[in-house]
């Protein structure tokens, strides 16, 4: 008991530690979602007193240039642009349209589409611009309506119920694996090298099941999320383009490839649970393990943590975050049921049994919950940044609800 009091007061430390060190950063650098406008030159409702030559948009993530464009319209609403749209070559955040030359005295608006290179998200959104009289009085007509930013699509919800699909899948595979790799199996040992062919025969089955059955919900999530994304760009038809032309497509591409090897290798598993060499056991279970971890790391790639300054670090953060969640919560959902495993044990055996293979859980858990915890806190300090956006932000709000369950797992 002591031995683990110390390891908890030690991650605490190391959080107060991390907070405190990461404190002024996080402050000067909050986390915006998507590609968001942040600035513009002209400045939103500005009063020209000359019509401008360009106007030059700088976005809070990298944007995808075969998609994000922009246009300047009259009060009518017809196009004065010049029909092209330029992007920072040394700055992925920035987007420029040009403007027709000699524009009269009016109002215009800057109507603006963005498409983050990061997370694939689409955002729509317009500002007004005034070209005042030479006298400097207010031009003739009505200001045009101006556009809130909006995600562009009717698809919000179902490409969120799809990466909930992905991750769950994930969480499933991946905590299998490892739930059979680093705990069921080795738990089935004696002192004496032995292992009970019944526990062992068992444990392969139910991890080969959740392989299978977590690839098939990953795949689902991704074709899904896929086909969400590819109606945000026009429709399903826009389907290749999400794959081919967007970086967030081609890592979903990748995982889904993933997915179907994972499956076919959850199927083996299953047909040769009963005849299949330890080695070659061993060996299939750290290969999906792994693969399952790769998976989450593309996702991890197009996180707003991988975005903006510091993307490495933020990005590894939250792949760490999300490994360390996934292969405890798939660990907590096979515990139960090995437990309770119907084979031929006597009282002795199973009490033996079941205290290896929570010796080996509860270890598990204290590295991923310490894991889960100290990325917790560090992707906290950089995307919230300040106390009062705990409530304020959609994010802050959701954060106080994951330490609640946080904090529920740990009693």
């Amino acid at each position: 008991m002591g031995r683990v009091r110390l390891a908890w007061s030690a991650c605490l430390l190391f959080v107060a530690l991390l907070a405190a060190a990461l404190a002024a950063e996080s402050s000067a650098r909050p986390a915006l979602a998507h590609a968001l406008l942040v600035s513009s030159d002209p400045p939103p409702n500005a009063r020209l007193s000359a019509p401008p030559r360009s106007v030059r948009m700088v976005f809070s993530e990298p944007l995808d240039q075969g998609f994000s464009t922009a246009v300047v319209l009259d009060a009518s609403g017809g196009r004065v642009d010049a029909g092209k749209v330029t992007f920072d070559a040394a700055d992925p955040h920035v987007m420029a349209v040009g403007v027709r030359p000699n524009l009269p005295p009016g109002y215009y608006l800057v109507s603006w589409t963005s498409l983050s290179k990061v997370d694939g998200h689409k955002l729509q959104g317009s500002f007004p611009l005034t070209v005042l009289n030479p006298d400097g009085s207010e031009p003739a007509g009505k200001p045009p309506v101006v556009q809130g930013t909006s995600s562009g699509g009717g698809f919000a919800a179902d490409e969120w119920r799809a990466r909930w699909l992905t991750l769950l899948g994930a969480a499933v595979l991946v905590g299998a694996a490892a739930y059979a790799w680093l705990i069921g199996r080795p738990a089935t040992r004696t002192r004496l090298g032995t292992r009970h062919e019944g526990l062992h025969t068992a444990i392969l089955g139910a991890a080969a099941i959740g392989i299978a059955a977590g690839a098939g919900v990953m795949l689902a999530g991704d074709l899904a999320y896929a086909l969400a994304q590819a109606v945000r760009l026009g429709g399903f038809g826009r389907a290749g383009d999400f794959f081919a032309r967007t970086q967030p497509g081609e890592l979903t591409a990748v995982r889904m490839l993933d997915a179907l090897l994972l499956g076919a290798v959850g199927l083996l598993l299953w047909r040769r649970r009963r005849h299949m060499p330890d080695f070659l056991e061993t060996v299939l279970l750290g290969a999906v393990a792994v693969l399952g971890l790769l998976a989450l790391l593309t996702l991890s790639a197009a996180s707003h943590g991988a975005s903006g300054r510091g993307a490495f670090w933020g990005g590894l953060a939250d792949w760490l975050h999300l490994a360390a969640a996934t292969v405890w919560l798939g660990a907590v959902a096979q515990l139960p049921w090995t437990l309770r495993a119907r084979v031929d044990l006597d009282e002795v055996q199973r009490a033996r049994f079941n205290g290896r293979l929570l010796e080996r859980f509860a270890l598990l858990g204290v590295v991923s919950v310490s894991v889960v915890m100290l990325t917790g806190a560090f992707n906290a300090l950089v995307e919230v940044g300040t106390v009062s956006a705990l409530t304020s932000t959609a994010y802050g709000r959701a954060l106080l609800l994951k330490l609640c369950l946080v904090a529920a797992l740990l009693a």
